[in-house]
Protein backbone atom coordinates (compact mmCIF):
# COMPACT_ATOMS: atom_id res chain seq x y z
CA UNK A 1 0.00 0.00 0.00
CA UNK A 2 1.32 3.31 -0.94
CA UNK A 3 0.20 6.76 0.39
CA UNK A 4 1.08 9.46 -1.72
CA UNK A 5 0.77 13.56 0.50
CA UNK A 6 0.62 16.48 -1.97
CA UNK A 7 3.81 18.73 -1.67
CA UNK A 8 1.66 21.12 0.16
CA UNK A 9 1.88 18.46 3.47
CA UNK A 10 5.17 17.12 2.75
CA UNK A 11 7.16 17.08 6.06
CA UNK A 12 10.79 17.63 5.04
CA UNK A 13 13.75 18.09 7.70
CA UNK A 14 16.04 20.51 6.74
CA UNK A 15 19.44 22.38 7.46
CA UNK A 16 19.52 25.79 8.32
CA UNK A 17 22.22 28.14 7.03
CA UNK A 18 22.77 31.47 7.36
CA UNK A 19 24.20 34.62 5.30
CA UNK A 20 23.79 37.54 6.34
CA UNK A 21 20.45 38.62 7.85
CA UNK A 22 18.78 35.75 5.93
CA UNK A 23 18.14 32.27 6.85
CA UNK A 24 17.68 29.50 3.93
CA UNK A 25 16.43 25.70 4.18
CA UNK A 26 18.87 23.06 2.55
CA UNK A 27 17.02 19.52 2.09
CA UNK A 28 18.58 17.45 4.57
CA UNK A 29 18.56 14.28 2.45
CA UNK A 30 20.92 16.00 0.50
CA UNK A 31 23.38 17.11 2.79
CA UNK A 32 26.25 14.95 3.19
CA UNK A 33 28.75 17.04 5.80
CA UNK A 34 29.15 19.90 7.22
CA UNK A 35 33.07 21.78 7.76
CA UNK A 36 34.62 24.28 8.41
CA UNK A 37 36.63 26.18 5.44
CA UNK A 38 39.77 28.44 5.55
CA UNK A 39 41.13 30.05 3.00
CA UNK A 40 44.00 28.41 1.81
CA UNK A 41 41.83 25.48 0.87
CA UNK A 42 39.37 27.70 -1.68
CA UNK A 43 41.18 27.70 -5.45
CA UNK A 44 40.32 29.15 -8.45
CA UNK A 45 40.52 26.80 -11.31
CA UNK A 46 39.46 28.30 -15.04
CA UNK A 47 37.59 30.79 -13.79
CA UNK A 48 35.71 28.63 -11.47
CA UNK A 49 36.15 28.38 -7.19
CA UNK A 50 37.17 24.64 -5.87
CA UNK A 51 37.22 23.75 -2.54
CA UNK A 52 40.20 21.36 -2.00
CA UNK A 53 38.94 19.46 1.42
CA UNK A 54 40.48 16.39 2.83
CA UNK A 55 42.19 15.52 -0.08
CA UNK A 56 38.65 15.91 -2.89
CA UNK A 57 38.16 18.87 -5.01
CA UNK A 58 34.48 19.92 -4.97
CA UNK A 59 33.19 22.99 -6.79
CA UNK A 60 32.13 26.12 -4.28
CA UNK A 61 29.09 28.11 -4.33
CA UNK A 62 29.05 31.12 -2.48
CA UNK A 63 25.55 31.56 -1.39
CA UNK A 64 26.11 35.07 -0.80
CA UNK A 65 26.63 36.05 -4.38
CA UNK A 66 23.76 33.46 -5.37
CA UNK A 67 21.02 35.00 -3.15
CA UNK A 68 22.20 37.99 -1.07
CA UNK A 69 22.47 41.13 -3.79
CA UNK A 70 21.61 43.40 -0.90
CA UNK A 71 25.00 42.66 1.29
CA UNK A 72 28.09 43.95 0.66
CA UNK A 73 30.37 43.03 -2.03
CA UNK A 74 33.26 42.06 -0.10
CA UNK A 75 33.49 38.02 -0.03
CA UNK A 76 34.39 36.20 3.16
CA UNK A 77 37.78 33.77 2.39
CA UNK A 78 36.64 31.75 5.16
CA UNK A 79 33.32 30.05 6.61
CA UNK A 80 30.83 26.96 7.03
CA UNK A 81 30.67 24.69 4.21
CA UNK A 82 27.90 22.46 3.52
CA UNK A 83 29.09 19.35 1.11
CA UNK A 84 25.45 18.34 -0.57
CA UNK A 85 25.35 15.48 -3.01
CA UNK A 86 22.92 14.52 -5.62
CA UNK A 87 23.56 10.71 -7.14
CA UNK A 88 27.35 10.59 -8.11
CA UNK A 89 27.87 14.31 -7.93
CA UNK A 90 29.03 16.49 -4.90
CA UNK A 91 28.99 20.38 -4.46
CA UNK A 92 30.21 22.64 -1.75
CA UNK A 93 28.02 25.48 -0.82
CA UNK A 94 29.83 28.11 1.79
CA UNK A 95 27.27 30.28 4.05
CA UNK A 96 28.15 32.48 7.02
CA UNK A 97 27.08 30.04 9.80
CA UNK A 98 24.84 27.17 10.58
CA UNK A 99 21.36 27.52 12.80
CA UNK A 100 20.65 24.57 12.88
CA UNK A 101 17.93 21.72 11.72
CA UNK A 102 14.14 21.17 11.62
CA UNK A 103 10.91 19.55 10.59
CA UNK A 104 9.24 21.98 8.31
CA UNK A 105 5.87 21.99 5.46
CA UNK A 106 7.12 23.14 2.25
CA UNK A 107 4.98 25.46 0.15
CA UNK A 108 5.83 25.36 -3.53
CA UNK A 109 6.50 28.59 -5.19
CA UNK A 110 3.92 30.63 -7.63
CA UNK A 111 4.01 30.25 -11.20
CA UNK A 112 5.49 33.90 -10.89
CA UNK A 113 8.94 32.42 -9.39
CA UNK A 114 9.15 29.20 -11.15
CA UNK A 115 11.86 30.31 -13.28
CA UNK A 116 14.28 29.88 -10.19
CA UNK A 117 15.83 26.64 -10.15
CA UNK A 118 17.67 26.97 -7.25
CA UNK A 119 14.88 27.44 -5.17
CA UNK A 120 12.50 24.70 -3.89
CA UNK A 121 9.83 26.26 -2.27
CA UNK A 122 8.89 28.41 0.52
CA UNK A 123 8.54 27.68 4.51
CA UNK A 124 7.28 29.84 7.29
CA UNK A 125 9.20 30.04 10.36
CA UNK A 126 8.08 29.93 13.96
CA UNK A 127 8.59 33.14 14.69
CA UNK A 128 6.65 34.16 10.87
CA UNK A 129 9.65 35.06 8.98
CA UNK A 130 9.24 33.48 5.79
CA UNK A 131 12.44 30.98 4.47
CA UNK A 132 13.65 30.01 0.81
CA UNK A 133 14.41 26.26 0.41
CA UNK A 134 16.46 25.53 -1.99
CA UNK A 135 16.80 23.13 -4.38
CA UNK A 136 20.08 20.98 -4.39
CA UNK A 137 19.53 19.79 -8.18
CA UNK A 138 19.32 23.07 -9.04
CA UNK A 139 22.28 24.48 -7.08
CA UNK A 140 24.49 21.47 -9.21
CA UNK A 141 22.78 22.71 -12.27
CA UNK A 142 24.18 26.20 -11.47
CA UNK A 143 27.90 24.85 -11.72
CA UNK A 144 27.35 23.05 -15.04
CA UNK A 145 26.92 19.85 -13.72
CA UNK A 146 24.84 17.85 -16.26
CA UNK A 147 21.84 16.62 -14.27
CA UNK A 148 20.35 14.02 -16.84
CA UNK A 149 22.14 11.09 -15.93
CA UNK A 150 21.61 11.71 -12.30
CA UNK A 151 18.68 9.72 -10.29
CA UNK A 152 17.24 12.63 -7.59
CA UNK A 153 15.73 10.81 -4.77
Amino acid sequence: MRLRLPLTLAILPVLLVQVGDEIYALPLRSVMETSHVRANEIHQVEGAELLYLRGETLPLLRLRKMFASRLPAAEPTQGKVVIMAIGERRVALLVDALVGQESTVIKPLGSFLHHCPSIAGATVSGDGRVRLVLDPPGLLASVGAPLGQETVQ
